[in-house]
């Protein structure tokens, strides 16, 4: 009997491991998402930390996974005391071949256990299985556009911040 692996859907997670003296700047990133939030701007603004962030994910896709990947659009969200995210799922049935195929979270201001990201999705025939996985500082999940998510209420007395990156496979 032989085994031949058709399809897979995986999710990629763990945290981002810098090299001492070139940490991202998270503090950056936190105040990257209020400006882009509070004044409404359309495009997340460039950074020195953005760029250590999506390069180091770049690079580490494609040296460990051997994933060829590009970013396609970024924009960073805060969640208040109890606030949740609204279900999201970025797949564009309609227009496939325009669609961004994964889905990068990356936990930039967390508090510790405070949050989790639910990913909901199809097993074959199990339909609508769904996954709790804990977000917290300098961690990430990357998993296909395909599915379906959301951010778990914020159960702390602060604000949670989460960068969102867009990725296209090449």
């Amino acid at each position: 009997m032989h085994k031949k692996v058709l399809s897979e859907l995986a999710v990629y997670h763990g945290t981002i491991d810098m090299p001492h003296g070139f940490e991202i700047d998270r503090e950056r990133l936190t105040q990257d998402i209020i400006l882009q939030n509070v004044f409404k701007k359309k495009d997340f603004p460039f950074s020195k930390a953005w760029d250590m962030l999506n390069t180091y994910v770049l690079d580490y896709s494609q040296l460990r996974h051997k994933l060829r990947i590009k970013n396609i659009k970024t924009w960073g969200d805060f969640y208040h005391i109890n606030q949740s995210s609204p279900p999201f799922k970025h797949e564009n049935l309609m227009d496939l071949k325009n669609s961004p195929d994964l889905v990068f979270l990356y936990g930039v201001e967390l508090v510790k256990n405070s949050t989790s990201i639910r990913i909901i999705f199809d097993d074959n025939k199990n339909k609508d299985r769904v996954r709790d996985i804990p977000l917290n500082n300098n961690e990430f999940l990357m998993f296909p556009a395909s599915y379906t998510y959301y951010v778990s209420p914020n159960k702390s007395d602060g604000l949670n911040f989460i960068q969102t990156i867009l990725y296209e496979q090449i």
